[in-house]
């Protein structure tokens, strides 16, 4: 998503003035996620340049809080911009704005705040912005003094007297900034390249009107005013595309270049938007409160309210040239952002520590509108926040979870909340429980990971455990709860589906868990839950025998073979059952690529592919084709516009790292162009830790932990942003597959060469 330059959270009402042009789109979107910390300003020969006025790291000062203080109320804004698509004397393209933003004076003080990036600020008398009062009787205090705060991205303004609580102000700019192709903020791209957009009618024009304006001519559009929202959800759009029109009260229209249109490359998504957005109408129990694809984005897609912005690629349909994969991954994109159209647009979060509700929501929707037939896949696919919001409609059962959100959809309709307020809402609708709905979720959202349970067949013991894959890690985080968790588990015996247990401690004995030699137990159904299960040697042994018709347990065996809970034989015994079914040779699949990425420069790289291909000789192509089309040209080329997009470059790189031999040379270049990738990515884009983990994937030797770490300490200065959580779990990653193997390889050889022979 682009980066801000201004800030609101309410009503706005929105003035562009857009110039008429053909071939360039350009894409604001304010107030976003992660924010643009970069050290260069852009400097224009039309607008004053401002001191930046530097502040110790321990400042408590409010311009120094990423939270803006509780003392303003915006109530709605009137901004005007002009994108200049013609560079000016300094051969820059600019763009130039007015805004005015009204507020209300919730807390007597003489501070205000407001949102400014990488903007050129006209002075008045001096100040960086005018201030007024609202009415007659209200006089604006006199601005003292005015500055640019760069870490937090604030324009600070300090006032000789105090604001009036209760009464109205408003706080005028004029501004200038650079129409760049960065990506970020307010930015250019040409229309050659792909993007293309979802528009649900809501935002409607007042006047489109040619004048001229400074000796242009120009095109000005005027837009009405808008529901209440966040302003990260604000985009303003300005191209030539062409759309499909619906014709109906939503007036649903897909909006893209005028060939993709043409050809029918919108059509696939424009059929299937509207039962999209009449599904989450019915399960939401809401109607929709108010969607584009472009050239170059740099998140993917963005759940712009009105105004869904995508990557051609995620949107667009070729029947002559797409696959089929590309139909589902349409789907589960188009899904997932309409569904924050309700999640996150009509209802927000107050703050980013309660994101996971925003993204877990959407990713838990289009789970169930669209992978009901493949819960395995969904699990290893989405988010830990949608997985927990599965085991939570589980145990409350769907219609009583459903209705909870449609109760608090309603409540909270236009404003924001916090995750308290959600289990509230679902408590109110009644369902008998251990403990509340507040106390069973806290557990789980306030502490990190999930538990391993574990069922010993011969007792009736149930216990839980922390899970780690690497088991002798030290976990430094203190939890209030101590990682203990309730946990509700639903299971069956021999067939037969039990009433389900919660698990409420360390340990618990549950006598109906005890079995006889001839019966088994098959715990978490459905992978209903966010837990791993374990159990005893002799019910695994009697599970492997079920695998013919039930192939839940392929999944779990990794994993905890993974982090030493199982015998790693015992978990490549489960591929011995693979039939020719598409869920147990996805989970399958999923997890042998860890065992290809530890194996595939060893000796047991052969034994193991002799074995698969006896297997089933048609994926053995799968997995025995090594492609080496890539190499040095094409890592050059994420370094050059011009060959490879931007926002495409370090999927590129992760691409050609997952070729055995593309791997190398993509970590030494990345290493050695570390400078250029950080400046470009390392702020401001979601993709740059997966560039990370992408090209350290397959390390496993005691010589790349020490490129890893020779690595951490040579960059430190540069710094590694949204990186840096990545770099560590690789490190981390990397010294347990050492231990792994040390502990596992030989058994795993002579494993596959019997198998195989």
């Amino acid at each position: 998503m682009g980066k801000g330059y201004y800030i609101s959270k309410h009503l706005a009402t929105a003035a562009m003035v857009l110039a008429a042009i053909a071939l360039v789109t350009i894409i604001a979107l304010s107030a976003v996620y992660n924010r643009e910390k970069s050290k260069s300003t852009a400097k224009f020969s039309n607008a004053t340049t401002s001191p930046v006025f530097p502040t110790p790291k321990t400042s408590n000062e409010p311009w120094d809080r990423y939270r803006l203080p509780d003392t303003l109320s915006p109530q709605y804004y009137n901004v005007t911009l002009w994108p200049r698509l013609v560079k000016n004397a300094n051969e820059m393209y600019i763009f130039t704005g007015i805004s005015g933003v009204m507020f209300t004076c919730v807390k007597k003080t003489d501070l205000i705040l407001i949102h400014s990036n990488k903007l050129n600020l006209t002075l008045f008398k001096g100040h960086h912005a005018k201030l007024t009062g609202l009415s007659g009787s209200v006089t604006a205090p006199a601005i003292k003094t005015s500055w640019f705060q760069t870490e937090t991205q604030y324009l600070v303004i300090q006032l000789e007297g105090k604001l009036k609580p209760g009464k109205d102000y408003c706080l005028y700019t004029e501004f200038t900034g650079e129409l760049a192709d960065d990506l970020e903020g307010f930015y250019r791209t040409t229309l050659h390249k792909q993007i293309a957009l979802i528009v649900i009618s809501y935002f409607f024009t007042l006047e489109t009107e040619n004048v001229i304006i400074a000796g242009t001519a120009i095109t000005r559009t005027i837009v009405g005013p808008t529901k209440r929202m966040s302003t990260y959800l604000i985009v303003f759009v300005v191209s030539d595309f062409t759309y499909i029109n619906a014709k109906d009260k939503k007036g649903v229209r897909i909006w893209a270049r005028k060939r993709a249109i043409e050809d029918g490359q919108g059509d696939y998504a424009f059929n299937i938007t509207q039962p999209i957005l009449e599904f989450f109408e019915k399960y939401y129990n809401t109607s929709y409160p108010l969607s584009i694809a472009l050239p170059d984005f740099n998140s993917g897609t963005m759940e712009n309210w009105g105004l869904v912005t995508y990557r051609e690629t995620a949107l667009l349909y070729d029947p002559r040239r797409s696959a089929n994969g590309n139909k589902q991954r349409i789907v589960t994109v188009v899904s997932h952002e309409l569904a924050h159209m309700w999640f996150g647009n009509l209802v927000t979060v107050k703050w980013w520590n309660d994101l996971w509700l925003n993204e877990g929501f959407a990713s838990y929707v289009d789970w169930n509108q669209l992978i009901l037939y493949d819960l395995q896949r969904a699990k290893v696919q989405n988010s830990t926040g949608a997985a927990v919001l599965k085991m939570l409609s589980e145990f409350l059962t769907e219609p009583v979870f459903a209705k909870g959100l449609s109760n608090y959809l309603k409540q909270f309709a236009f404003g924001s909340s916090v995750h308290l307020d959600l289990w509230l809402h679902l408590q109110k609708v009644g369902v008998k429980l251990p403990y509340s709905v507040h106390e069973i979720m806290n557990r789980w959202i306030l502490q990190m990971g999930f538990p391993v349970v574990t069922i010993d067949t011969r007792t009736g013991n149930v216990s839980q455990k922390h899970f780690l894959l690497e088991p002798e890690a030290v976990v430094d985080r203190k939890s209030e709860f101590n990682y203990e968790l309730f946990v509700p588990i639903k299971w069956m015996k021999k067939g037969q589906v039990q009433d389900q247990l919660w698990l409420l401690q360390k340990s618990a004995i549950h006598k109906p868990m005890k079995v006889s030699k001839n019966e088994w137990v098959l715990a978490n159904l459905h992978v209903s839950g966010y837990f791993r299960v374990n159990y005893d040697l002799g019910n695994w042994e009697r599970l492997l025998s079920q695998l013919e018709s039930n192939h839940q347990v392929l999944h779990d065996n990794y994993e905890k073979e993974q982090a030493s809970i199982l015998n790693i034989t015992l978990a490549l015994r489960s591929t011995k059952y693979l039939l020719q079914e598409y869920i147990p040779w996805e989970a399958a699949l999923r997890n042998l690529n860890y065992f290809f990425q530890l194996f595939d420069r060893s000796e047991v790289y052969g034994a193991m592919q002799a074995y698969l291909k006896k297997q089933v000789k048609p994926l053995f192509e799968y997995f025995g084709t090594i492609r080496q089309i890539f190499h040095m040209p094409y890592l050059e080329y994420t370094m050059n516009p011009e060959k490879i997009r931007k926002q495409d470059a370090t999927s590129t790189i992760g691409y050609i790292a997952s070729n055995i031999i593309g791997q190398p040379l993509a970590w030494d270049f990345v290493r050695a162009n570390w400078d250029y990738f950080f400046k470009l990515y390392g702020t401001g884009s979601f993709t740059f830790s997966r560039l990370i983990s992408d090209v350290t994937n397959r390390f496993c030797t005691p010589f790349e932990l020490s490129q890893l770490k020779c690595f951490q300490k040579d960059s430190a200065e540069t710094g590694f942003g949204l990186g840096t959580q990545a770099l560590q779990q690789a490190i981390e990653k990397t010294t347990a597959k050492i231990k792994w193997l040390e502990e596992n390889k030989e058994a795993v050889l002579q494993w596959f060469l019997s198998e195989s022979a």
